[in-house]
């Protein structure tokens, strides 16, 4: 078992509010809140996410070079805007790796080295997320267009607190997920819909994945693997705080003419660089 540590990390979003508009905001207190909450919705909220993190790996001592250590760090930062009907989001990811292993064959470590070029202290900028939105959050129709992180089951948070930490350890991003334990973590460029009502979720997605998780360098995208997604979500009428179902079917097409990893002899397996689809159904 690798042996690895953490530093924590920190994630806050910073308001500013000049004190000259508190101040002549203040006679409108006693206007119903309904009235003032479009003007609080229009403000335009920086974001800014940093993490820092060591990592320490041991092999057993099993092969040469697999006894390491190096460190990594993630910079967020971006804006968004939410309004009643439309929203926007800019977001950049600033990652970086100090001292992976050149010589490792297991771990973290050795996938950063490997997928960067062969290089032990790289870094990169790139748009982590930017899309917009349109239409209610809360009910109604919905849809997000763009660059942005999804997690498959994560559409709906259950109301009871166990049942939703239930749900985010077991169920969310089972199949499809933004990896953010890795420091290039993955976007999709796509676009997501949903509709709420009648204490039911229904979300389709379709999109490519981006380039990342070990990669730094997120620019770019993987156009030969289209994906697919879709899945409804509701309570049961006997308790519907501490219940959820969930019915789901995914669908993806890898057109990169691989070599499939299976107990072939390696002669067939490598004349045979047809397209791997699989499809995926199920519910909890």
């Amino acid at each position: 078992m690798p042996m690895r540590r953490i530093a924590p990390r920190c994630r806050c979003r910073l308001h500013a509010v000049p004190a000259l508009i508190a101040l002549a905001a203040a006679p409108l207190a006693v206007a119903p809140a309904a009235a003032q909450a479009p003007q609080r919705r229009e403000v335009v909220t920086p974001i800014l996410t940093a993490r820092v993190r060591a990592e320490s790996w041991n092999w057993f001592g099993d092969a040469p070079g697999d006894d390491y250590a190096y460190a990594h760090a993630l910079l967020r930062f971006g804006a968004e805007q939410q309004r009643k009907t439309f929203g926007w989001h800019v977001e950049f990811a600033a990652p970086a790796i100090v001292g992976a292993p050149n010589d490792a064959t297991q771990g973290h470590g050795a996938a950063y080295y490997r997928a960067n070029g062969n290089r032990r202290s790289p870094a990169r900028l790139f748009a982590k997320q930017v899309y917009l939105t349109i239409g209610r959050s809360t009910s109604g129709h919905r849809a997000r267009l763009g660059r942005f992180e999804f997690s498959e089951g994560g559409e709906v948070t259950p109301r009871d607190p166990t049942l939703a930490a239930l749900k985010r350890r077991s169920v969310v991003q089972r199949l499809i997920g933004p990896f953010n334990f890795t420091e290039g973590a993955r976007s999709l460029d796509g676009i997501e819909y949903g509709w709420n009502g009648n204490g039911v979720n229904v979300t389709l997605l379709g999109a490519v994945p981006g380039i990342g998780v070990f990669n730094l360098d997120g620019w770019g995208h993987v156009a030969e693997m289209p994906l697919g997604y879709a899945a409804v979500t509701g309570a049961a009428p006997w308790s519907r705080t501490r219940s959820e179902w969930r019915l789901f079917a995914v669908g993806i097409r890898d057109n990169r003419r691989l070599v499939k990893a299976d107990n072939r002899p390696t002669a067939v397996r490598s004349s045979d660089r047809e397209p791997i689809a699989i499809a995926t159904i199920g519910g909890h």
